[in-house]
């Protein structure tokens, strides 16, 4: 990766003062995360619905659905408002609604850069833990929740992304530096990666 500028060395300390240029550089503001928090957000739900996971399954697609579940997904008789009928990768997508609650949530520069996004409550987050949990099905009379472990679908986890999720926060970090680049040295900025 190439940085065209014609500022370099002692130049730029004396221009900055205060903070050394890195610290300049990679300043976020909470508009800044709060823009790339939404951004971030869509990119995970995209990831998701590719059928790849997060946390302990290290970005590989989801466990496949049960060949019952796979059978009537496929043929859209699962008795609710279907939106998707795919089935090979599991897309987590039946009716659209738990990735239609996905969203940012808060941001924060406090030291830390905190960045929320993910399901703020009700059904479509307990339905969401479910996934997590290996937990599938509504109880009732006639059924129960069916319990498989090894079936787990993880989408979001504090502090676990995947590969998608990845990129999408190291392109924050490229836009950030970049935008204060230009702002702090008045000049156009030219990378050739």
């Amino acid at each position: 990766m190439k940085a065209i500028s014609s500022y370099t060395g002692p130049k730029l300390s004396k221009r900055f003062g205060g903070l050394t240029v890195l610290e300049k550089l990679l300043k976020f503001t909470k508009s800044d995360l709060q823009k790339y928090g939404r951004e971030i957000a869509k990119v995970h739900i995209k990831q998701a619905q590719k059928g790849i996971g997060a946390a302990k399954q290290g970005g590989k697609t989801f466990p496949m659905y049960t060949a019952d579940y796979k059978r009537r997904k496929g043929a859209n008789k699962t008795g609710l408002k279907q939106k998707s009928t795919r089935t090979s990768p599991p897309d987590l997508t039946l009716t659209g609604d738990m990735f239609s609650a996905f969203g940012f949530l808060d941001a924060k520069v406090d030291g830390e850069l905190a960045l929320d996004y993910g399901i703020g409550g009700g059904r479509e987050a307990v339905k969401m833990k479910a996934h997590a949990l290996g937990r599938f099905g509504k109880p009732s009379k006639k059924s129960k929740i069916t319990r498989r472990p090894a079936k787990k679908r993880i989408v979001a986890k504090n502090g676990v992304v995947g590969p998608m999720v990845e990129k999408a926060i190291g392109n924050m970090f490229l836009g950030v530096f970049l935008q204060n680049l230009r702002r702090l040295t008045g000049r156009p900025i030219v990378i050739n990666m």
